[in-house]
């Protein structure tokens, strides 16, 4: 196929499909000719394409509502541990078979249902989506790759850096957040090339811009601002097609990305490194008018996660509570459960899922919770990591949860059943130092 010179992105004019019946992908790749630009096209044979799971994107779907259809274990015991070296915080992604994807150092890793790593690429990767049509969407280095769920390489978009992991609209257009360098929020459609990108030319200065929510009806909810300029953050609500609906003016310090309730509400969360920080959750109504706002004894750790009765939980980063909240803004009960960061995992039934970290010595211990609704705690299982703030749990199938571990390690905790015998034992911090890692400890108690 030959195109006339300076004919642009030779991208445009193909079609970078996968047929589900064929399972064929076509590649495109140019070649310079004279006067001209060459295009070869080869059919490359690949397996049929698997969809993704329920848990796909960057707080499970693009609401980042948190909320599974599963439900958890009620007695928590090791499945398996795999090494992948260190997870990326939110990169955990499933497809409709079981495996597991995520950033792992600069490798996009699958692992099977079994804790066996399938196979790793190098792509330097922050974050990923999955397509529904299987197709692994991971933002890298330097902008956007699509790869087959074989870990095949299907196109690139270079175009962004310090990148925010991607999210997926209703029309299936892949949203991704550049860093401070090149602060554009990117639409790009599935054959991988740029539809648009926000703020448009004359439009508002950002030094930063968070990943997207996508509410139910197609809105897109982010926030951005000039922060190195002196600036305040706004929360913009924006259509499918980037034009601009509305914008919400906050603080002059980083918020979390944008969650959408069932009822289009859209909650963000003061976040910082730095004591100087807004220590506040806000809603705004789907028209950008100010609702409520909820201000934590310290800096809030991550966007709030939404149980299926409307519920928020959010939980502080330096001190030790757990906020839940109404939908309307009070508080309904708060939990120590030490240090936080990590935004909540809640399942089908509306039962947290947790990672809290207590100082013992001038070192960290993280443990797993197992919360109810109500505030009551189910079962705590020690984890022993001491990287809480970047720690990640979510639900990979029915009883089955999948956390990283001290940064490193992916984790799965299954139902284990109700134990033989127990005996209590006090200070769990001590635990490897008098019995070594052999033993398991559920709920407090010391398994043998």
């Amino acid at each position: 196929v030959l195109l006339p010179q300076g004919s642009g992105d030779f991208r445009k004019y193909f079609e970078w499909a996968l047929s589900p019946a064929e399972s064929t992908y076509v590649r495109v790749s140019p070649f310079d000719g004279i006067g001209a630009i060459g295009i070869e096209c080869e059919a490359v044979s690949l397996p049929a394409p698997i969809g993704r799971g329920d848990w796909w994107t960057l707080g499970r779907d693009s609401t980042h509502r948190r909320r599974s259809t599963f439900t958890g274990p009620s007695i928590p015991s090791d499945e398996w541990w795999c090494y992948t070296g260190y997870i990326k915080r939110d990169s955990l992604v499933l497809s409709a078979d079981g495996t597991t994807f995520l950033c792992a150092g600069n490798n996009l890793v699958a692992v099977d249902q079994g804790g066996i790593i399938k196979w790793q690429v190098y792509c330097q990767g922050e974050g990923i989506a999955i397509g529904k049509d299987g197709v692994l969407y991971v933002c890298v280095q330097n902008g956007l790759a699509a790869y087959s769920q074989s870990g095949d390489y299907l196109w690139d978009v270079s175009a962004g850096s310090d990148l925010r992991p991607p999210v997926i609209g209703l029309d299936d257009t892949i949203y991704y957040a550049s860093g401070p360098t090149d602060p554009y929020l990117y639409a790009v459609n599935p054959a991988g090339y740029v539809e648009w990108t926000f703020p448009p030319a004359g439009g508002d200065t950002l030094s930063y811009v968070t990943s997207p929510a996508v509410a139910d009806d197609g809105t897109l909810y982010f926030v951005g601002g000039n922060l190195a300029g002196g600036g305040n953050s706004m929360l913009y609500a924006i259509t499918q097609d980037g034009d601009e609906l509305w914008k919400y003016e906050l603080g002059p310090f980083p918020y979390s990305e944008p969650v959408v309730s069932d009822d289009g509400v859209i909650y963000v969360s003061g976040i910082s490194s730095s004591s100087e920080t807004d220590k506040t959750l806000y809603a705004i109504s789907p028209i950008g008018d100010f609702a409520w706002q909820f201000d934590g004894e310290d800096q809030l750790g991550s966007a709030p996660s939404i149980g299926p009765d409307g519920t928020l939980y959010v939980v502080s980063k330096y001190s030790s509570p757990l906020y839940a909240l109404t939908k309307e803004g009070t508080l309904k009960w708060q939990l120590d459960i030490g240090y936080g960061g990590s935004p909540p995992c809640i399942d089908a039934d509306g039962t947290l899922y947790v990672i809290g970290a207590v100082s013992t010595g001038g070192s960290y211990y993280t443990q797993l919770y197992s919360i109810t609704s109500g505030g009551s705690v189910n079962w705590t299982f020690p984890l022993g990591s001491t990287g809480m703030w970047s720690d990640t749990v979510i639900l990979a199938e029915e009883d089955k949860l999948l956390v990283t571990d001290d940064e490193q390690y992916l984790r799965a905790i299954v139902d284990g059943g109700s134990p033989v015998w127990n005996c209590q034992v006090a200070d769990y911090a001590s635990w490897g130092q008098l019995f070594g890692t052999s033993l398991e400890v559920v709920s407090g108690l010391l398994m043998v």
